[in-house]
């Protein structure tokens, strides 16, 4: 049936004993169910000419149904559930929420078509403008043989009636379909939106999400005949499993001919552009790159400022703390009071001006923060107003932990948006305040990353580094905080797996821990030096020695005593070389690898790091290395003449 015709048709379809009828319209922007996609059946029937009845069923779909659909059985059965378990006289609503491009119109329409001969009437309304919606009311009321087509009729129509599906398709902020909803009869109505109405008192909302990768593969698999499903899985995680950008994938390969493999090639070397000029997605209204730009343009300035940050962070934790505490300092800084001091001539006089000091201190503290972006952030009813925004037009959603997330996706379609580089360089400033805090321990090399935080810096950083090309060319110049991050990243990401193996007594975790710790001494040599040849001068050089002290104790847990004395030979030269010049550092330092040595039983070697430092000791400091001392010489005796 063509689309470019005005439709207004009638189609018996008999059935055992009963003769049905369908009514379909539309108009030239609609596309029509066709009669064949249907079957209506009548288990009941009987050949009885008693019950020969005309029945009317009256079906009004924009879309054909999608044979391609793949997966989302949970929430369907959810929907069915819900609708045959509630018995109540009045109407039973549900709403399907979620981002734009998730597959919000596809589940509905799914299930109304898996449902279709269990209604007597199925009815879509458009919600996208209040045109497109009076549109549908009026075109269902003239289909049903109505002459009134004003808008109440149209209530009134289901609430006379039982047994129907009404279907409020993309509902936004600007439509109200309030007015519109039965109050009362057998009904049941769905509703889909990207807008959320924050906390559900009830269990009437689905919050729809990405897609499996089980599910996303079988997708790519049927809709291109094409059996890499290796090279599906590779091109579903790239697009983070969202319904409408696989199916634009499924599109493109399908009209160029091309396999998986090739269209994986072309995302790594054009990224999105690969979605550049196609603007219709079958069973669709737009593709990716529309659907979230038109959502985008109803943002205030606020919540647009808080999502360019968002946009540079990890997608599964959003680290809003971390800005908002760094917001904050910066905002108690630049609202200090200001204090004056008198100036001192070169004859250690008053000469009679003041000096502002506090302006002079602020000249030190450089941030890439905007003024405006540390307002929000420093103001919570502003920034919790901002958030609320973003949660309400499904940018972001809130884990039962709080934990804020992104679809991937979405972040980078907005990133390609984003000309000026503050957000990003916001983003870095907080990461690395964030790792300066948390490196070098001056007296203890135990590691300090809290378990629970380590998940957040980790996969934060990790996100960041994949912009340091971007970071390099917005500096102007060649800038190590990108390389320091990346220090920071397998540092950090040593520790966790530290930590981690260690509690779940797993050997395998020690080892990835132990190749993490090794990368970042590698990238921390020619940053911090610590190596052999090193000369240590200042807190700072000493981070690899620290990084080399937590990898000893992974390798004398995993038993690799040759590994934990190859590197304690190479602190050994560099650390002993200034024992007088650095001396707080390379006492503790000694101090820590000889409490690790003692710890695993290796009294010969602790000794020597205690009498190493010895002669720097103060009295009470002496006294209890003496004691140490003098442990590992009796346990030394006793492992040699058992």
């Amino acid at each position: 049936m063509s689309n470019d015709s005005q439709v207004n048709k009638t189609i018996s379809l008999p059935t055992k004993t009963v003769s049905s009828k369908i009514s379909q319209f539309g108009d030239k922007n609609t596309q029509i169910l066709h009669a064949e996609n249907v079957t209506i059946n009548n288990n009941d029937a009987t050949d009885d000419k008693t019950t020969n009845k005309h029945h009317v069923k009256t079906v009004y779909l924009p879309f054909a149904a999608n044979n391609n659909f793949v997966g989302r059985s949970e929430q369907l059965w959810r929907l069915r559930s819900v609708f045959i378990e509630n018995k109540r006289t009045t109407p039973t609503i549900q709403t399907i929420r979620g981002l734009g491009g998730i597959g919000k119109t596809q589940l509905a329409l799914k299930y109304a078509y898996e449902h279709l001969d269990q209604y007597e009437t199925v009815c879509w309304v458009e919600c996208k403008t209040e045109d497109s919606l009076t549109k549908a009311c009026c075109e269902f009321l003239l289909a049903t043989g109505e002459s009134v087509t004003e808008i109440p009729r149209f209530t009134h129509w289901f609430q006379s009636r039982s047994n129907w599906l009404l279907i409020f398709d993309d509902i936004n902020e600007n439509v109200s379909v309030e007015h519109l909803i039965p109050k009362l009869g057998n009904g049941h109505i769905i509703k889909t939106t990207q807008i959320s109405e924050g906390k559900q008192v009830n269990d009437l909302t689905i919050s729809l999400d990405k897609m499996s990768i089980e599910d996303a593969v079988a997708f790519l698999v049927m809709r291109t005949n094409d059996n890499d499903k290796e090279a599906a899985k590779a091109i579903a995680v790239r697009l983070d499993r969202l319904p409408l950008a696989l199916e634009q994938a499924a599109a493109y390969i399908n009209e160029l001919e091309i396999d998986f493999v090739e269209y994986l090639q072309l995302l790594r070397k054009h990224d999105l552009k690969v979605f550049d000029g196609n603007d219709k997605v079958k069973n669709y209204n737009w593709n990716v790159k529309t659907v979230w730009n038109i959502t985008l343009e109803r943002l205030s300035d606020a919540a647009k400022q808080l999502l360019y940050c968002f946009v540079y962070m990890s997608a599964d934790i959003l680290a809003l703390d971390l800005l908002k505490e760094h917001a904050k300092e910066l905002h108690a800084e630049n609202e200090k009071p200001d204090e004056f001091v008198d100036q001192i001539g070169r004859d250690g006089e008053p000469t009679g001006v003041k000096v502002n000091v506090t302006e002079f201190f602020r000249t030190y503290i450089k941030s890439e923060f905007a003024p405006e972006l540390i307002t929000i952030l420093a103001d919570d009813l502003k920034l919790n107003k901002a958030v609320k925004e973003l949660k309400k037009f499904s940018l972001i959603n809130s884990k039962n932990d709080k934990t804020l997330t992104m679809h991937g996706m979405l972040q980078e379609v907005i990133r390609t948006g984003i000309s000026d580089p503050v957000y990003l360089l916001s983003v870095a400033e907080v990461m690395k305040k964030r790792c300066n805090e948390m490196g070098l321990i001056f007296d203890d090399y135990h590691i300090a990353l809290p378990l629970e935080q380590a998940k957040s810096i980790i996969l934060n950083i990790e996100t960041l580094l994949k912009y340091k090309e971007d970071y390099k060319v917005s500096r102007g110049k060649s800038n190590i905080d990108m390389w320091e991050l990346q220090f920071d990243f397998y540092s950090f990401m040593a520790q966790y797996l530290t930590l981690r193996g260690m509690s779940e007594d797993n050997f395998k975790i020690l080892e990835e821990a132990d190749r993490c710790f090794a990368t970042a001494c590698e990238i921390g040599l020619p940053l911090y030096g610590g190596g052999e040849d090193s000369y240590l001068s200042g807190a700072h050089t000493f981070t690899v020695i620290q990084e080399k002290h937590r990898r000893m104790r992974i390798n004398l847990i995993l038993n690799r005593i040759d590994v934990a004395k190859k590197l304690y030979t190479e602190i050994r030269k560099p650390v002993s070389k200034v024992l007088k010049r650095e001396v707080h550092m390379s006492f503790r330092a000694f101090i820590n690898f000889g409490d690790l040595w003692r710890e695993f039983e290796y009294y010969a070697e602790a000794k020597e790091c205690y009498e190493y430092v010895l002669e720097l000791s103060t009295n009470d400091e002496a006294l209890a290395l003496r004691t140490k001392i003098a442990a590992c010489e009796k346990n030394i005796v006793i492992i040699t003449n058992p």
